[in-house]
């Protein structure tokens, strides 16, 4: 019998969950001395610890041991909490009533930032919090009292799971029980920038004039792509990601650009300064110097010379050219008619040390603006630094100074939840704004929708539907669904059901009676459906009945009781913190992975860190290079001929699918043996780890000057090319020629560094290398076939 059913017969009709509530002061570890417990370390027969604090009665997954969120991230939650903001439940699993453990299924990350803030070991970022100034670089007992007494007595909502099956559970049925229940509380399809964005701007008025020439006037959408390369018309959001990037431009020009450049994302660099450094200018001006630039600038795309340097037309060329003629325009430093548009272009063009610069694998984007002020100056004699914006502006408008004078949120929580077939009462009932003007379309995604159907068979508890509840003009009660919509739209699909919207109208979803796609649990129920008109593809009625009377709780924000509450606000900002997880990521890897792997994958990283591969930090783990490494070893040793690169270098989109098939979809008398033999690709992983260690001692060398990387982290692309450049010369070899093999590894890498090459362009390189380094073992693959996959990956 395969793994998966297994899991089905292990949870389902066994599950049972609840609702209850902790107080923040709960989570604090009372005693710092006292060990945290996990789940591999514990024998279930034996469990004699018993402490009345909540956190010591927590056992934590071996997974999730390591806290991932910064210390920005942990100090936005810390004012959330004191905002009154509704916090993402909590979810435990019960498995010790004598003495009572909680296995933290999740929220590892809201219960330990609460913890570290409790015993002082959390200093309030100040550029993190957007209300409550009082709490700029405070610690908690630097509080005052009633904001100490109000943030401990806050409650936290947990959903606690107990197994009531007759048996008792191994370690391992604990294990997949709590990877289910992760995986489901954590899926979900993370919403664009732009489709954030839209809710965030759409009544900023810049934006609705944009808007409207875009609707009005023939071409200017067409000018705009050409510009800032926006996505094809066939994308959903192509007109959303049109105006995100027109104000990415607008901000460039008004704020400092030596803090512009700091910022990582393009969503940050508006939301930090597009208000604030916009709020004391003329908005009809900023429309009108944002149409002059972008006709100026689609001219420029128009002429001969400019289609001779296919290497500058990308977006980051065009938005340090648009910021250049923005001073140019303002100051009136030179009549544009004046300025040698084609000595411009040319020079850049032509000059391959400056060339790359404009590239998007330039992390570092204030040499970009630095090259054009360099330029300016030497062929103009004018400096641009002189007039570029150096002032701060005043951050803080609209922030409080004390805890007195925060405003805090007042919800309505069902606290025990309703059933589905109550909920879709409601939806029918009353009236629903399922899609507000800001949120995104419904996502006709069949296999997610599934999905969430398995989880109710599954005896799972869906997450809160949050919904906005006020009077319109005539004085009829609506209900706002700002998180949730695409629950509630799977929901009535699948029940082939319509809701009501606040005009009265009965609006039915895009995909109106699916049938389930995609289950690996209940596999046996692909196909089926509720409600179809041949018997042998009808969904069986046991099985609706799950359905019907599967938990969810509504969170409802009455307007009455919350008069400063912004719902776009609002939206923007939980979609801006609740991400779910990403199949590509290591926590996703983590949550799948046999337990025992995940903890040799961490003892290797542990070795390693910092100097074969890169340090932790809250975007990436060295485990994750350990991981992709042994499935590239595992590939080279049980695939016969030659390993397939494509299956490695893009992992990113199939790695942990491979995975999951090897390891958990296989049939129990093969599982075993796939798992040793994967277990071993790790110690292969550990022995090429060390010789590049000691080959690098030997030469005094860190792997970052190797690389020609410094400050940056080592790429799985480069640890790839490491690999096939060093990985079959003799660890005696490597060591007799260690300054010759140096120096060639290293121009491979500096010349890449240096060229900013891709990784195709690094391909082209690489053979060449590898001939200078003399090496006559017999390779289990040419390199013309590792060229050549990559190559068709890459053009793919």
């Amino acid at each position: 019998m395969g793994k998966e059913l297994d899991v089905r017969a292990l949870m389902m009709n066994k599950l049972k969950s609840e609702y209850f509530v902790e107080n923040c002061k709960s989570f604090k570890n009372l005693d710092d001395s006292t060990e945290i417990i996990y789940l591999n370390n514990m024998n279930l027969n034996g469990i004699n610890k018993s402490n009345n604090s909540f956190f010591n009665q927590l056992v934590f997954r071996n997974f999730n041991k390591e806290m991932w969120w910064s210390k920005s991230r942990q100090s936005a939650f810390i004012e959330s909490v004191f905002m009154g903001c509704e916090i993402p439940l909590i979810v435990v699993l019960e498995i010790s009533k004598n003495p009572i453990k909680y296995l933290v299924v999740d929220g590892l990350n809201r219960i330990l930032t609460i913890n570290n803030f409790l015993n002082d070991n959390l200093k309030i970022i100040p550029n993190s919090i957007k209300k409550a100034k009082f709490l700029e670089n405070q610690i908690f007992s630097n509080l005052e009292e009633d904001a100490q007494n109000y943030f401990e007595n806050r409650g936290m909502q947990i959903l606690k799971y107990s197994y009531v099956g007759d048996k008792t559970l191994s370690l391992e049925e604990i294990e997949e029980i709590a990877k289910q229940i992760y995986l489901r509380y954590n899926s979900g399809i993370q919403l664009k920038n732009e489709e954030i964005q839209k809710a965030d701007y759409e009544d900023d008025y810049v934006t609705k004039e944009i808007l409207k020439k875009i609707n009005n006037e023939n071409g200017f959408l067409n000018k705009l792509t050409s510009i800032f390369f926006s996505p094809q018309k066939e994308s959903k959001t192509f007109v959303e990601s049109t105006l995100m990037y027109s104000r990415f431009a607008i901000t460039s020009c008004y704020a400092p650009i030596h803090l512009f450049c700091r910022q990582k994302s393009i969503l940050n660099k508006i939301d930090v300064f597009y208000k604030d450094y916009t709020m004391e200018v003329n908005k009809d001006n900023i429309v009108n110097e944002f149409n002059d630039i972008v006709v100026c600038l689609y001219e420029l795309t128009k002429q001969e010379y400019w289609k001779e340097y296919v290497k500058l037309h990308n977006q980051y060329f065009m938005m340090v050219t648009y910021w250049l003629i923005f001073y140019l325009k303002k100051y009136n430093l030179i009549e544009l008619k004046n300025f040698n548009w084609k000595h411009y272009i040319s020079y850049f063009g032509k000059n391959e040390e400056i060339n790359p610069l404009f590239s998007i694998y330039h992390i570092n984007s204030i040499i970009r603006y630095n090259a054009i002020i360099s330029y300016v100056n030497d062929t103009y004699g004018i400096d641009l630094n002189k007039y570029l914006t150096k002032e701060n502006k005043n951050l803080n408008i609209n922030k409080v100074d004390k805890f007195s004078k925060l405003p805090k949120y007042n919800f309505l929580i069902a606290r025990n939840g309703i059933t589905i077939s109550s909920l879709i009462n409601q939806l029918k009932e009353n009236s629903f704004i399922l899609r507000p003007s800001y949120q995104r379309r419904e996502i006709n995604d069949i296999k997610a929708s599934s999905f969430l159907i398995e989880s109710l068979i599954l005896n799972m508890t869906i997450p809160d539907i949050l919904v906005y509840k006020y009077e319109n003009e005539c004085n009829k009660t609506i209900f706002e669904v700002i998180d949730g919509q695409q629950r509630c739209f799977t929901f009535l699909a699948m029940l082939k059901e319509k809701y009501t919207n606040f005009l009265g109208e009965q609006i039915a979803s895009e995909k109106e009676g699916f049938s389930l796609k995609g289950l690996d649990i209940c596999q046996d129920l692909n196909g089926k459906k509720i409600d179809a008109i041949k018997k042998e593809f009808r969904l069986d009625e046991l099985y609706k009945e799950k359905i019907l009377n599967g938990k969810i709780r509504i969170v409802y924000i009455p307007d009455k009781d919350n008069p400063y509450f912004s719902v776009k606000d609002y939206f923007t900002s939980i979609n801006k913190t609740i991400i779910p997880l990403k199949k590509t990521s290591f926590r996703y890897w983590n949550v799948n992975c046999d337990s025992k792997l995940m903890k040799k994958a961490s003892e290797i990283a542990k070795r390693y860190q910092g100097i074969v591969l890169p340090k932790f930090d809250n975007n990436y783990t060295p485990q994750q290079s350990v991981v992709n490494l042994a499935y590239l070893f595992y590939f080279r040793k049980n695939i016969s001929n030659s390993f397939s690169v494509q299956q490695v270098t893009c992992w990113l989109n199939d790695f942990n699918q491979k995975k999951y098939e090897l390891i958990n979809k296989l049939k129990e008398d093969e599982v075993d043996k796939i798992r040793d033999s994967y277990s071993n690709a790790f110690d292969l992983v550990d022995t090429f780890l060390a010789k590049i260690q000691n080959w690098l001692d030997s030469e005094n060398k860190e792997i970052i000057d190797l690389t020609s990387k410094k400050k940056k982290r080592i790429s799985f692309t480069d640890l790839l090319c490491l690999y096939y450049l060093l990985d079959d010369i003799e660890y005696s070899d490597l060591l007799n020629n260690s300054k010759k093999i140096y120096n060639i590894v290293y121009d491979f890498f500096k010349n890449c560094a240096d060229n900013n090459l891709k990784m195709k362009e690094k391909l082209e390189h690489i053979k060449k290398q590898k001939e200078l380094l003399n090496i006559n073992a017999e390779r289990t693959m040419d390199y013309q076939m590792f060229k050549n996959k990559i190559t068709k990956l890459i053009n793919n």
